[in-house]
């Protein structure tokens, strides 16, 4: 159980979380049948990246810590994940019960919701309005992407509810001047979770040190360090860098040493899209709220906070990448805005007209959150789209080619391969991300195929614009439905000679008739 949230002495009515939770469990399952009849009875998430994870964790399983055995990687973006995953991994359930943990986070979310707009709508005499609470975590619910999240089979929900679990442990610390277990909990778990928690923790561990919190801040600080250090000296062991090649590859302000021109640079584009403005503006009125009068020391400090955590977020976070990347600072921008204006959100839904005041914030709520309601509707296809695509291409991969392949997109191809899949992009081979970024042709390839005895490639032709010229186009596989998450709606296959095009082109004949409705296999005219 969570703990008791101190802010009110009100009490939640049943109905105002169980309302919440009742309706974002039955989209959930109304979401995962509508994936599993679209997908033939599969159950595939939303993008290709969960199955990275798994397929590592399966490795670590075996006491390898990469994607292919005969050589170290680091895919992932957490450093607690794939280990979370690898008993899982042993399970012919895996994705299953993955959805599971990501239906419990997303539960775990909406309660501390509602707990923490009880606490905002209610006084020491009058407890919250249950329709109210009930509503208002519905679309926070909604506004933050709980369910698209569920349904990427990554470790994001978890992340939300251990940033949520820590913006509750924040309030609670500025209310009271208390430090609590669960916030020293927290300020460790969530860059576990995922790196970017690090603008939460490291602003708040500051804050503890500063109100002379030494005790506690040395208690989150030094577990911090030494876990999240001692994961980076063992991957500069093997060779792999400090971070994690997905960090260095989608990160270009961590790649370049975090230089203030690339800071600079990463602020201006994510003020260039629609949710980095909404986050910008968000701060803005957190700016504001200091210098209101009446402020008290613990609602300037949890603002000081959410402040620092955004703004770093602008600096070297990046948003998208299917509606996932800023929902944590999104999170804890918009709890900590509802939490210092609550007394004017009291005012309000108290007055005689509160109920159309009401309705008139949650709609503007709604309109800040237009992408992440839209998400919804487009989870079925994207799970279709994997399902097309690296679906298919690992059906190919293991089912009727059976030898090392090259690709671009690197989870479900290698998920349960017992041979080599060389990852060309870099996630999954050090080699191949440094020569990418450098190399000016494409010997390098070459040099690669050769190393793992790679016949055949599959690759999007827009990553690759160089290719050996002695590659052969076999044929492209297209998605079935407009495309949502994959990068390109197009794979082409390459064989990488004369013999590997004799021996490939017949089993893709055959491949070809197995196919879904809609995924389509066009050969290439020779």
């Amino acid at each position: 159980m969570f703990p008791t949230f101190g802010m009110t002495t009100g009490h939640l009515t049943k109905a105002s979380h169980f309302v919440p939770i009742l309706f974002f469990t039955v989209i959930a399952i109304f979401l995962t049948i509508s994936i599993l009849v679209v997908n033939d009875g599969n159950l595939i998430f939303s993008l290709d990246d969960a199955y990275i994870h798994l397929s590592l964790a399966s490795q670590i399983a075996q006491g390898h810590y990469g994607i292919n055995a005969s050589e170290p990687s680091a895919p992932a973006s957490s450093i607690i994940w794939p280990f979370l995953l690898t008993p899982v991994t042993l399970l012919p359930i895996a994705e299953y019960i993955i959805l599971v943990i990501n239906i419990l986070c997303m539960l775990g979310s909406l309660y501390l919701f509602s707990r923490i707009l009880s606490a905002v709508l209610s006084s020491d005499k009058q407890t919250a309005n249950p329709l109210f609470v009930g509503i208002g975590t519905v679309v926070l619910g909604l506004a933050c992407n709980l369910l698209g999240l569920v349904f990427m089979g990554m470790e994001h929900s978890l992340q939300l509810l251990a940033t949520i679990w820590l913006v509750y442990e924040m309030i609670e610390y500025g209310r009271t001047s208390q430090v609590r277990w669960f916030l020293l909990i927290v300020l460790i778990a969530g860059p576990l979770i995922r790196y970017e928690n690090l603008a939460l923790s490291i602003p708040a561990i500051c804050i503890l040190a500063i109100n002379r919190q030494f005790r506690a801040a040395i208690g989150a600080l030094v577990p911090l360090l030494i876990i999240v250090g001692g994961f980076s000296l063992y991957l500069n062991w093997q060779g792999l860098g400090w971070m994690p090649a997905s960090i260095m590859i989608k990160s270009a302000t961590v790649a370049e040493g975090g230089k203030v021109a690339s800071l600079l640079r990463n602020l201006a584009d994510n003020l260039n899209l629609v949710q980095g403005r909404i986050l910008a503006i968000g701060l803005v009125m957190l700016v504001f709220s200091l210098a209101l009068p009446g402020r008290s020391r613990g609602d300037r400090t949890v603002t000081v906070w959410a402040l620092s955590a955004g703004l770093l977020h602008m600096l070297v976070g990046r948003f998208g990448w299917y509606n996932r990347y800023e929902i944590y600072a999104w999170a804890t921008v918009l709890l900590i805005l509802i939490y210092v204006y609550r007394t004017t959100i009291y005012n309000l839904c108290n007055q005689a007209k509160g109920y159309i005041l009401l309705a008139l914030t949650l709609l503007a709520l709604g309109v800040t959150a237009l992408p992440y309601l839209g998400h919804l509707s487009t989870i079925r296809v994207a799970t279709n789209n994997i399902y097309h695509q690296q679906y298919q291409m690992r059906r190919f991969a293991i089912d009727f080619y059976n030898a090392p392949v090259a690709v671009n997109d690197l989870g479900l191809v290698s998920l349960g391969n017992d041979h080599h899949v060389l990852d060309l992009w870099g996630l999954a081979s050090e080699k191949a991300r440094e020569n990418r970024r450098s190399s000016d042709n494409t010997d390098w390839i070459d040099e690669l195929t050769a190393c793992y005895d790679v016949k055949l490639a599959m690759i999007y032709d827009e990553w690759f614009p160089q290719r050996p010229d002695h590659w052969q186009a076999l044929g492209q596989l297209h998605l079935g439905r407009r495309k949502i998450t994959p990068a390109n709606s197009s794979v082409t296959f390459y064989a990488l000679d004369s013999t590997t095009y004799a021996r490939v082109l017949p089993l893709l004949e055959e491949f070809a008739a197995t196919l879904p409705d809609r995924a389509e296999f066009t050969f290439e005219q020779q």
